[in-house]
């Protein structure tokens, strides 16, 4: 556990596909409701289980594919991760209006946006990636972006990670489950487990 600007960065075993499919879950309606395809593919190389920040990585993926699925009137985003040594690489790409050359240096900046239009069109102050790329610092990474208007954008994440010895918790750890049963015997076998 570090800190770094105030920010704490526990690196723990997390299953990153499964971490890519949350997010994906999570925002799958809206694309829907957009008439937009939203997929997770990650690398069949990729270990089960990785020792990163899992809470602040979907913190950072939730807000650039909820920025995608923003600037993306049509087609889609794809959420796509894979490994080159020891570094976790994942891109979100969309098909959406893209960030003019001139505008993408500052975008990372408190309260910069590549087109304030954009901003009072589709609503948000620009804050969102000055926070992602503050926590993609913390732990130890960074964030760049290619893109051209009208031909969508590319966020690209590289996160230092390793293969986490142990596996990751299970989706059920921590959930309380009330058994109710007439026999004795049986309740004490489910209390023990």
């Amino acid at each position: 556990e570090q800190e770094a600007r105030g920010v704490t960065v526990e690196r723990t075993a997390t299953d990153l596909r499964g971490l890519l499919e949350g997010v994906r879950g999570l925002l799958a309606g809206r694309a829907d409701a957009q008439g937009l395809f939203l997929r997770a593919e990650v690398a069949p190389e990729l270990p089960a289980a990785l020792l990163l920040d899992g809470q602040r990585l979907r913190q950072v993926l939730l807000n650039l594919v909820g920025n995608a699925l923003k600037f993306t009137e049509a087609g889609g985003v794809v959420i796509s991760a894979s490994r080159e040594e020891a570094v976790l690489a994942i891109t979100v790409a969309d098909t959406g209006i893209g960030i003019a050359p001139e505008a993408q240096a500052g975008i990372f900046e408190p309260f910069a946006q590549a087109d304030p239009a954009h901003g009072r069109r589709h609503g948000g102050s620009g804050l969102g990636l000055a926070i992602c790329r503050s926590l993609m610092t913390a732990m130890g990474g960074r964030i760049g972006v290619r893109s051209r208007p009208g031909e969508g954008s590319r966020f690209v994440l590289h996160l230092p990670c390793e293969e986490a010895v142990a596996p990751p918790p299970p989706a059920t750890a921590g959930l309380r489950v009330l058994v109710v049963d007439d026999q004795p015997l049986n309740r004490e076998v489910a209390r023990l487990h």
